[in-house]
């Protein structure tokens, strides 16, 4: 039942997006400001991922490695939720202007780092085995026991980067 709903709002968030960015009259468009943004957001994530990851690996004895620190940092960008505050309130032009760049950055980071996360998987050697992987069965990445084991990504295997991982959550 919660996967449906999840399916159902996901599909009307982005139906939603898709209409804003054909339908809305008012989109002021600033290169400037767009690129500021999204480099404003990607060192924020980067000053949130790698330190936060550091002091949970401080007390950890399976340890959040490097690799999936950058998918997580890859991963994360997307905007949902940004984009559901900008459209609230868009009667002045910096307003709209804030509502155009959200929802371009949106699409860019759903389009460009969604589709490219199975490569990017790849690229860092996240192994992913459906069949024999009780935690890639849950949608979850397998950290190596041993970095020197390598394996070939399953294309058939789905992976939720952006699920939280955490090995005692599986006991709860």
């Amino acid at each position: 039942l919660f996967e449906f709903m999840n399916f159902l709002a996901e599909n009307v968030i982005f139906c939603y997006m898709g209409l804003a960015l054909f339908t809305f009259q008012n989109h002021i468009f600033n290169a400037l400001f767009i690129l500021g943004a999204f480099l404003a957001i990607f060192v924020a994530r980067a000053c949130n991922i790698y330190p936060l990851s550091f002091v949970l690996n401080l007390g950890r004895k399976q340890k959040i490695p490097c690799n999936f620190q950058h998918m997580m940092m890859f991963s994360g960008l997307r905007g949902a939720i940004a984009f559901a505050l900008a459209i609230r309130n868009t009667e002045s032009q910096p307003k709209q202007m804030m509502f155009t760049t959200t929802l371009l950055l949106v699409f860019f980071t759903v389009w460009v780092f969604g589709g490219g996360t199975t490569p990017m998987l790849t690229w860092l050697q996240i192994r992913i085995k459906a069949e024999n992987n009780s935690a890639a069965k849950r949608g979850r990445p397998e950290i190596p026991k041993q970095q020197d084991q390598k394996e070939e990504l399953d294309s058939e295997a789905v992976l939720d980067v952006e699920r939280s991982w955490h090995p005692e959550a599986e006991n709860r």
